[in-house]
């Protein structure tokens, strides 16, 4: 089970990494448990660091975990993203077209067929008339093992298929980082049902007031944007009372002369 040099399947991508609280050495040490690692680079201006293991099995068990805590640092355990700039994007739809001109239609039935052995983790396929369509997984884990395989690998009719990551919009950064400790205790909840009830009553308090901050968060941006909008609304007012106070002056000394 040991991996090739460069075998992209043996890294494990740690996202949402505070780097003035994780280095290498941490991430050695946290990890090392879990099995031998080749090497770990960390990329500070993506936040993110890369786990070099020496077999894929062991990328297999961690990102199960979907998210750990390393020194009060909330990290996303991911399989490895060849586009850095799509890194930090959970995708669950896959684009899927011909890499070359051809003939063929893509049809429902013949992608359903094609990914047969992902079936019962897919949850709509769709095709568009300009031969492509779109693949919706139940998990985006299923769309990250997919584009880590030869490009090769899917075919229709002898001709092979190009496999895409569907670019969605990168959240908000502090509703992410939320939405990733909803996400860490909510499995907490679902792994250790065998917690005392008053650590569970614990975890789900966290849970409620996660989500409480997040909806102050967003009553505050709209409270912001409404005074704002009243700021604006009473320069106007001024503006135009100015502007008449002075048109009526005019008048005035015009009628006096």
């Amino acid at each position: 089970m040991t991996c090739l040099p460069n075998n992209n399947r043996c890294k494990l991508l740690v996202l949402d990494i505070d780097i003035n609280q994780l280095n290498s050495d941490n991430l050695r040490r946290f990890f090392i448990p879990y099995g031998p690692i080749e090497s770990v680079e960390i990329f500070p201006r993506c936040s993110a660091a890369i786990i070099y293991f020496v077999s894929y099995l062991i990328v297999d068990r961690l990102v199960s975990y979907r998210t750990c805590l390393i020194h009060q640092n909330y990290v996303r355990l991911r399989r490895f993203r060849l586009d850095q700039t799509n890194w930090n994007i959970d995708c669950r739809t896959l684009r899927v077209k011909f890499n070359t001109t051809t003939n063929n239609k893509l049809t429902e039935s013949l992608l359903s067929h094609c990914f047969k052995e992902y079936q019962s983790y897919i949850e709509k396929i769709t095709v568009f008339p300009n031969n492509h369509g779109l693949i919706l997984f139940s998990d985006y884990n299923y769309v990250d093992q997919l584009l880590l395989l030869p490009s090769n690998v899917y075919q229709i009719n002898n001709k092979t298929l190009t496999l895409e990551r569907m670019i969605q919009k990168k959240r908000d950064l502090i509703v992410g980082r939320l939405l990733n400790q909803v996400e860490y205790l909510s499995k907490q909840l679902q792994d250790k049902s065998n917690h005392s009830r008053d650590d569970i009553e614990q975890l789900e308090a966290e849970i409620f007031i996660l989500k409480n901050e997040n909806a102050q968060l967003n009553r505050n941006i709209k409270t912001r944007r409404r005074v704002l909008v009243d700021i604006s609304n009473r320069c106007s007012n001024e503006q135009y009372h100015r502007k008449r106070s002075r048109s009526n002056s005019s008048e005035k000394q015009i009628k006096r002369r």
